[in-house]
């Protein structure tokens, strides 16, 4: 009798814990509803990626650093849109740098040749297209231009280029073929990152560079 009454109270734990996990299923199934795969695209091993609305239409782009030496876009329905090859990409920035509502892909290439940098400053319109290198030369910037920012430094509506170096913070004019400044004497740090805001509350943004142990 003990036994039987063992079995029943067996069977009666099984019942109940089943009809908790099939109770938390229902609830899970109604506040979180499976997602569905809406599109797949082989891209290969990227670095970054970045969503924006390329060419203003309202709808996002996803845009893949694959690698050191490609871009890859695709639209927001996962059909290719364009790429772009080049050897020794540093850094990729998407921003609006003539104020057109049309972003641009803002992109520095390089590498070391005998010991000394020789680096390339890109700009490329939405298809992907070059509007500008810099320098227009074989040789190059003796600079490595890495974690690219933008910002509209002197409020004249167009946009700066600022890039952390291996010795301190490098900005072009809104020209983007010539320096604006460059404070390698003042911080000689290998920047890491850079952010730009407005920390101080006053309507100018200050740029904020960030080395290996200092800000």
């Amino acid at each position: 009798m003990k036994g039987d009454e063992k079995q029943i109270s067996l069977i009666l734990i099984l019942i109940f814990f089943l009809f908790l996990v099939s109770f938390t299923r229902i609830c899970n199934a109604k506040n979180f509803p499976l997602f569905e795969e809406e599109w797949s695209y082989k891209t290969g091993a990227f670095r970054e990626i970045f969503i924006d609305d390329l060419n203003n239409d309202g709808k996002k782009e996803l845009i893949f650093l694959i690698g050191n030496d490609k871009i890859l876009v695709l639209n927001y329905q996962g059909k290719f849109l364009w790429s772009y090859e080049k050897d020794n990409i540093l850094s990729v920035k998407i921003s609006d740098l003539y104020s057109d509502n049309e972003k641009e892909v803002i992109l520095t290439s390089g590498r070391l040749i005998a010991n000394i940098a020789r680096c390339f400053l890109w700009i490329l319109n939405n298809k992907g297209e070059t509007l500008l290198k810099y320098p227009n030369s074989k040789v190059g910037m003796t600079v490595f231009l890495k974690d690219i920012e933008t910002d509209d430094l002197d409020d004249n509506g167009y946009k700066e280029i600022i890039a952390g170096t291996l010795r301190g913070v490098y900005a072009f004019k809104d020209t983007y073929k010539e320096k604006l400044w460059y404070n390698k004497d003042k911080i000689p740090d290998k920047i890491d990152n850079l952010f730009i805001d407005n920390v101080l509350g006053d309507k100018k943004n200050e740029i904020i560079a960030k080395s290996f142990s200092t800000i």
